[in-house]
């Protein structure tokens, strides 16, 4: 009884160990299975945060592409600057192999080049002159004219199987640019289309992606927005390129305005200006021989070549007037800069093109109104006072005298070194109480030119100024020179002063 009795407990503790190992087994399986479900989740969760990491650090290369791509359009001067630093900014961070801008000629027919960045320069020149026709005829969605036209996008991440769809001049292009996948974007704003912006691989291994088409998508909207923007301030430029040949816009700015549009009927500044006023010789005369046509090309050769010597000058043309010219100028010294200038410049026009045109020019400083003259519907900026007035007397006057250049006091006294001046004349001026002097300039002229004119200085001076001998004859006056000068001539004929 008793081994019975121990042997049935044997039994049952033997029992009680099988089941609880079995209880504790079943419990270690679920502990186990418990475990890899939590490393599987922490495996997918690790995963995620990985394509997260990468899926942000793409964004935020992306984002870096674009700020860096707008600062990069904000700080261009010029369109082809605009696109060349656009290619080189989406190669450099977004790490294409090449990037190629190819914008739309004026025409809409065909796509030109016109910018390239490159990892490997080698291969930049193959496309450096390629042009593409737009076909207007194929709707094929994979043609690079067609994403101008239709302005869709296409990934095409096998160039081999791709090439077979396009004409021998692109499957030449391709395959000398040894192209593996490339992403055409459109550039292409809300108003317009400009182009097509291509990125392509040809010597890494990178996969292009949608993400990298959606990227340079952007990338398009951005260089339109850019072009957009570059080419209305182009235009706007040229207009006021074509305002200022009929306003100068130095005008505009000593009447104290930054736009002709803000101008307005009788407003004025007074300034103590140099005028200048010149005009041909015998021009009248000159003129009736030539037909319309044949006079205004004329007129436009002789206002080229000598017309630029005065801004050269720092002056400003106030206006043309047939075949004349009236200058502003700040500066005194300016002025007769520009004058002796023009002279030498008409005389090496005159050698040239086999002409004999002679020039007369007056010099005068003085107080000028400068403002809007005329009506509502149509008004000129001008110059006016007796200042003016007097200048134009003086251009008058050469022709009496026969001398190309005259000024007043006001010029001469301000020149240091005026042994380039002598005094010819003297003049009632309406309003002045005392007579005003009236000087010959001629610094232009050769040595021995001034060497004569100052021969006859000392008489031309008492006839000027009356000062020669009440009896004195015109026979006694001739034997004090013997060389001829027209300013001696003129005065001889008459001693009184000039009205």
């Amino acid at each position: 009884d008793t081994t019975t009795s121990t042997l049935l407990s044997l039994i049952s503790a033997l029992f009680s160990y099988t089941w609880g190992l079995k209880h504790n087994s079943n419990e270690l399986v679920d502990a186990v299975n418990h475990s890899r479900e939590t490393l599987n989740k922490l495996d997918h969760q690790y995963k995620n945060l990985i394509d997260t990491k990468i899926s942000l650090q793409r964004k935020l290369l992306e984002a870096q592409a674009i700020n860096d791509l707008t600062n990069t359009l904000i700080q261009s001067a010029s369109e082809e600057n605009l696109l060349n630093r656009a290619a080189s900014s989406l190669t450099k961070i977004l790490d294409f192999d090449r990037v190629v801008i190819m914008i739309a000629d004026s025409t809409q027919k065909i796509l030109e080049v016109s910018a390239i960045s490159v990892q490997e320069n080698y291969l930049g020149n193959v496309l450096k002159s390629f042009k593409l026709d737009i076909d207007i005829k194929s709707d094929d969605p994979s043609k690079v004219s067609n994403i101008f036209r239709l302005g869709k996008s296409i990934l095409v991440k096998n160039v081999t199987t791709h090439i077979e769809t396009l004409n021998v001049e692109s499957q030449a292009v391709l395959a000398a640019t040894k192209s593996k996948a490339f992403i055409g974007v459109p550039i292409m704003s809300g108003t317009a289309s400009y182009g097509v912006l291509l990125a392509d691989t040809f010597y890494s291994n990178r996969n292009l992606t949608e993400e990298d088409c959606q990227i340079l998508e952007i990338a398009g909207r951005q260089i339109s927005i850019a072009l957009e923007k570059q080419r209305a301030k182009e235009d706007i430029e040229k207009l006021a390129n074509s305002y200022s040949r009929f306003v100068p816009f130095e005008t505009i700015k000593l009447l104290g305005f930054n736009d002709v549009k803000d101008i307005k009927m009788g407003q004025g500044v007074e300034l103590n200006l140099t005028v200048v006023f010149c005009d041909i010789r015998g021009f009248t005369a000159l003129s009736e021989q030539m037909s319309p046509a044949d006079a205004m090309n004329f007129l436009n050769s002789y206002f080229e070549n000598v017309a630029p010597i005065f801004m050269k000058n720092n002056g400003i043309i106030d206006k043309f007037m047939g075949d004349g010219i009236m200058a502003l100028f700040l500066n005194k010294k300016d002025a007769l800069n520009a004058a002796s200038q023009f002279q030498k410049t008409l005389h090496d026009y005159n050698k040239k093109n086999k002409q004999s045109i002679k020039v007369g020019m007056g010099i005068h400083c003085g107080k000028v109104l400068l403002g809007a003259i005329g009506y509502e519907d149509r008004m000129t900026i001008s110059a006016v006072s007796d200042t003016v007035n007097l200048t134009s007397r003086l251009d008058e006057l050469t022709k009496k005298f026969g001398v190309d250049i005259l000024c007043t006091d006001e010029i001469y006294s301000s020149v240091t070194d005026k042994s380039d001046f002598r005094l010819v004349a003297q003049l009632n001026v309406r309003g002045r109480k005392s007579l005003t002097n009236v000087y010959e300039f001629f610094g232009f002229a050769t040595d021995e030119e001034k060497k004569n004119k100052m021969a006859n200085t000392n008489l031309i001076k008492q006839l000027a100024t009356g000062n020669s001998q009440e009896g004195e004859s015109l026979q006694d006056t001739e034997t004090q020179t013997n060389i001829q000068d027209s300013v001696l001539d003129s005065l001889l004929t008459q001693r009184d002063p000039i009205t």
